[in-house]
């Protein structure tokens, strides 16, 4: 093997170009197939396995389900699933919507927008008048991915006008 093609040491090893390329190729296809079933849609329980006790409560909520209030999408239920991303920019409209910045934004539970001072709302209480810079938590999903997940979404996103490749921020 050419010695150029050791360019790392790793804990006092050498790991060769095609090592250090392989390994998180091979992460990443790991998460990915883990992650999805064959058409893309998370797997359905079998009832056969699925505990007595989990076949009795009430169904679970789907964690995309959102609706227009107003000019905002809203989460239907609050939820403790965080995506990692950030996104700054100033509170805008988007379409017929409201958004951040030229992106159209599914907004966490309990938002609320109030169109006669042009102020939305967070659950916790912090207010962003229109034209004011926000700094969110959450991430990026095209607007027919969303709608693929949640019928109800689709509806809402469809209402605010977003093309279905349109990039929407999901906030958490």
């Amino acid at each position: 093997m050419d010695p150029a093609d050791f360019l790392l040491r790793r804990n006092g090893v050498n790991v060769s170009r095609p090592q250090r390329i392989a390994a998180p190729i091979a992460l990443a296809l790991a998460l990915a197939l883990g992650a999805c079933s064959q058409d893309g849609a998370a797997p359905v329980p079998d009832p056969e396995s699925t505990p007595a006790s989990s076949q009795d409560s009430a169904p679970r909520p789907n964690l995309l389900d959102a609706t227009l209030q107003g000019e905002v999408i809203v989460v239907d239920h609050s939820d403790s699933t965080s995506l990692l991303a950030g996104l700054t920019a100033p509170l805008a409209r988007v379409g017929s919507c409201i958004g951040l910045g030229g992106t159209l934004v599914i907004w966490p539970d309990a938002t609320t927008w109030d169109a006669a001072t042009s102020t939305l709302t967070l659950a916790d209480g912090d207010t962003f008048t229109l034209g004011e810079e926000m700094q969110t938590g959450g991430g990026s999903f095209t607007s027919k991915a969303l709608a693929g997940y949640s019928e109800k979404t689709g509806e809402a996103l469809t209402q605010c006008g977003a093309a279905p490749e349109q990039a929407i921020w999901v906030m958490t």
